[in-house]
C-alpha cells in the first residue's frame, strides 16, 4: 500500500455495467411493514446507493446478501460482511482504520446510513437485526476512504426485511 492509496481522487469511475455513479433521488419512498422485504442492487463504486426506503426510529431490519460479484477495493479482495480479506490486509486495515469513512464496520464492509450524512450509520450485518436510530431514507456504501471510490469494483443484491 503506497501513500497514493490515500490520496483523494474523484469518485467518477464505475466499472460495473449495471451501476451508474451517484445516488438516485427517489421521488416516492417506500415504508416497509413488518414481514415485508425489498431487494436492492448495491454498487461498490457508488459513494451512496439509494434504497428508496423510508425507515422510522425504533424499527428493526435484517439484511441478506446474495450474488456478491467481485467485491474488490483496488486490488484487495473483500467481503461486504467481513471487509478486507487476508490476515495482512486485516492487520493493515487496523493500522489505517482512522481513514475509513465509518468506524461502524471494517474496511470495505457494507455500511447503511439514514440520510446523506455520516453521523447516523450502521454496519449492515447479515447475522443480527439492526434497530434504526433515527427516521429518514436509507442509503448504503462500501466502507472506503472518501475520495477513493474510483477504484472500487463489485456489486451485490441486498434484501432488507423489516422484522419489528
Amino acid at each position: 500500500m503506497t501513500a497514493c492509496a490515500f490520496s483523494p481522487q474523484p469518485d467518477s469511475c464505475c466499472h460495473e455495467p449495471s451501476c451508474e455513479l451517484g445516488y438516485e433521488n427517489t421521488a416516492k419512498l417506500t415504508l416497509l411493514k413488518i414481514g415485508e422485504e425489498k431487494s436492492l442492487h448495491i454498487c461498490a463504486c457508488k459513494p451512496w446507493n439509494a434504497s428508496g426506503i423510508q425507515v422510522i426510529k425504533g424499527e428493526h431490519y435484517t439484511f441478506a446478501y446474495d450474488n456478491v460479484v467481485n467485491w474488490i477495493d483496488g486490488t484487495i479482495s473483500s467481503s461486504p460482511t467481513k471487509g478486507w480479506q487476508g490476515s495482512t490486509y486485516q492487520f493493515l486495515g487496523q493500522l489505517v482504520s482512522p481513514y475509513r469513512r465509518s468506524d461502524k464496520s471494517k474496511w470495505y464492509a457494507l455500511v447503511g446510513s439514514i440520510g446523506l450524512k455520516e453521523d447516523d450509520v450502521f454496519f449492515a450485518s447479515d447475522t443480527d437485526s439492526v434497530e434504526m436510530q433515527n427516521t429518514g431514507t436509507l442509503y448504503f456504501y462500501a466502507n472506503d476512504k472518501e475520495g477513493r471510490y474510483f477504484n472500487n469494483r463489485g456489486t451485490l443484491s441486498l434484501t432488507l426485511s423489516r422484522v419489528k
